[in-house]
């Protein structure tokens, strides 16, 4: 039912991670997660009740936002000339 949803609405580049039952809500939450060139991210999650009918799931919009907003936090390397980058506004990290 979850993998059906994500492949209607949302797209090839998500998939359902390991479900777990809450037992105190009676509804199952699953993990969609999202395969991109930089990683793997968390994107959301979709909710099916005891009869395995979908009570909540990500519009591709909000999916979309989720990861597009991961990926702006993640750090790049970038071999250039420390005085140009911090220029333009990046912030610069030393490795050493």
């Amino acid at each position: 039912m979850a993998a059906d949803y994500l492949a209607a609405y949302i797209g090839e580049k998500a998939a359902t991670g390991k479900p777990h039952f809450d037992e105190g809500r009676k509804v199952w939450s699953i993990p969609v997660i999202c395969y991109t060139a930089r990683g793997i991210f968390l994107g959301g999650k979709i909710e099916l009740n005891e009869r395995c009918e979908i009570v909540y799931a990500p519009s591709k919009s909000e999916f979309t936002r989720v990861v597009e907003e991961q990926l702006k936090r993640l750090p790049v390397v970038v071999y250039a000339d420390e005085a140009e980058l911090a220029a333009k506004g990046f912030e610069v990290a030393k490795f050493t």
